[in-house]
């Protein structure tokens, strides 16, 4: 039988390089985890973190740079990612999934061009704001930004309408903006944690809606619209300052 070389292929050279940049403008130096990175060209679907497209190895699908704790359970420690993502970023244009939780990072707006984007986890970072481009990754099904400093989101964010999971969890959040509303695919909304103080009306149109979760907030009444949301199986209320239910739930 004949020998077979193996090679690996190599991305893109402006995907290369957006992932240099990455590691240059979020200290990849101190990294708690930086196996590989700014190896040699054709290595880039080995560095650490990095999932490349099957079976060709072509281009950057995922980036996974959080750092699994080493002692039981096991949770996410984050891998010491600090500063601004480069604007380079928007060039990894057949990234599905971006995981950068328990980081300390910021987005610009440059993220709003990873059109093909379908997961993005930032959850427990350093973001105060959401730039308003987020609301051109048209084909997002997850967003989760629970843990970080936001104290409003952007009306695009309405524009999401393949968004199947948010969390906004944890922030310091007054209220839910009605754009969230028209998301009509939304199946699950976490809110807890924040400073709600009342729903908007609209909640209704969440027509798929399944899990709602408003514990810790500062809620004295619910909408009689929330008795229309007719998938919902799954909604919790705790802690918050309500003395009553509306009938229609």
């Amino acid at each position: 039988m004949g020998s077979f070389t193996f090679v690996c292929a190599e991305i893109p050279e402006t995907e290369r390089q957006a992932l240099v940049d990455i590691y240059n403008s979020t200290g990849g130096e101190n990294w708690r985890n930086n196996e590989g990175w700014l190896g040699e060209a054709g290595t880039e679907c080995e560095w650490y973190g990095i999932e490349c497209s099957y079976p060709h190895n072509t281009f950057v699908q995922a980036l996974r740079l959080y750092f699994p704790s080493p002692d039981p359970p096991h949770d996410i420690v984050g891998n010491n990612l600090t500063g601004e993502l480069p604007e380079s970023i928007q060039n990894l244009v057949s990234l599905k999934s971006l995981y950068l939780s328990c980081n300390k990072l910021t987005l610009p707006p440059e993220i709003g061009n990873l059109y093909n984007l379908e997961h993005l986890e930032m959850y427990d970072n350093n973001l105060s704001s959401i730039p308003p481009e987020i609301g051109n990754l048209y084909n997002l099904q997850w967003l989760y930004l629970s843990g970080n400093n936001l104290t409003s989101v952007p009306y695009e964010i309405g524009s999401l309408h393949n968004l199947t999971s948010l969390d906004l969890s944890f922030n310091d959040l007054t209220d839910i903006p009605i754009e969230i509303c028209y998301m009509n695919n939304l199946q699950s909304l976490w809110m807890d944690g924040n400073k709600l103080t009342s729903l908007p009306v609209e909640i209704e149109s969440l027509s798929n809606l399944q899990a709602l979760q408003l514990m810790n907030n500062d809620l004295t009444s619910l909408p009689k619209t929330i008795g229309k949301l007719n998938k919902l199986n799954n909604l919790l209320l705790n802690d918050n300052k309500l003395t009553g239910l509306p009938n229609e739930i």
